[in-house]
């Protein structure tokens, strides 16, 4: 009787922790697919910083790591930043958590 209570006791701890992977990747996949505003909000910053680091991943894995000029609209409303200025991919997706970061805070 209590062997059996134990083995229920373990599958059903197994089911939790089952569960809670999945909880974990159907947000990841509702932040993915949604078209709504306001679940985007809802969304913790971690989420946003974890995707930024798969993207990069993603470019590290493919070789991917282009360099980018800046574009004229950036420019234009960055005076210290010049047309001509030249940035990599990987290197704009530092900024942009280190960006995050700071308003974070």
């Amino acid at each position: 009787m209590l062997q059996k209570l134990a083995e229920e006791t373990n599958r059903w701890g197994e089911v939790k922790a089952k569960a809670g992977k999945l909880e974990n990747e159907l947000m990841y996949a509702r932040f993915l697919t949604t078209t709504d505003d306001a679940v985007l909000k809802a969304f913790p910053l971690k989420v946003v910083f974890t995707l930024l680091d798969k993207v990069a991943t993603y470019c590290k894995l493919k070789g991917l790591n282009p360099i980018v000029r800046v574009p004229d609209s950036l420019s234009r409303k960055y005076f210290l930043l010049p047309s001509f200025s030249e940035i990599a991919l990987l290197d704009l997706l530092t900024w942009a958590q280190v960006g995050l970061a700071g308003a974070s805070q």
